[in-house]
């Protein structure tokens, strides 16, 4: 459903952390996925030098964030167009999908080529979805230095961070 759109993740990622204000978050996630994301740079340079002479489209099946992140990036530049699996409603290998493409732009079935998707990609980022619905949003406080020191209690954090008095942070 969050890659058909039906749900965006978005809403998934509010309803999981229980905040109304999640862009911070969104930021971040998509900051990560994009520096953990494993492009290859093989299809891409082969999408560069075909598009001189043939139309180059994009399906993909993603969702409301990785496909931002994505075109934020600047993944989708060599395509004539992409059409994301949240934004069309449908994804592969449902061939409606494929004939929105060929409706859309007028394309003769027997003069295409599809490819298959990236699966090292798919594979990880299904792997990162996975630890971010079981490990939900954290946010990682690495303290060094010599006789700092850091403690949880109860609803706070408490730090001794070289002032002359506890730090204590609501958390």
């Amino acid at each position: 459903d969050i890659n058909i759109g039906r749900i965006s993740f978005k809403k998934v990622i509010k309803e999981l952390s229980g905040f109304e204000e999640i862009d911070e978050i969104v930021n971040d996630y998509k900051k990560s996925f994009i520096k953990h994301q494993k492009i290859n740079r093989e299809l891409f340079s082969l999408i560069k030098r075909l598009k001189s002479r043939y139309h180059i489209f994009c399906l993909t099946n993603t969702n409301d964030i990785h496909f931002e992140a994505n075109v934020e990036n600047n993944l989708f530049k060599h395509f004539k167009k992409t059409y994301a699996s949240c934004k069309i409603k449908l994804k592969k290998p449902d061939k409606r999908a494929f004939q929105v493409i060929f409706k859309e732009n007028k394309i003769p079935k027997k003069e295409t080529i599809f490819t298959r998707e990236l699966w090292g990609t798919t594979a990880s980022h299904i792997k990162n979805m996975i630890q971010g619905v079981n490990a939900l949003y954290q946010k990682k406080l690495i303290i060094e230095g010599i006789g700092y020191k850091a403690e949880v209690s109860g609803e706070s954090l408490m730090l001794n961070i070289g002032f002359s008095h506890r730090v204590k942070i609501s958390i």
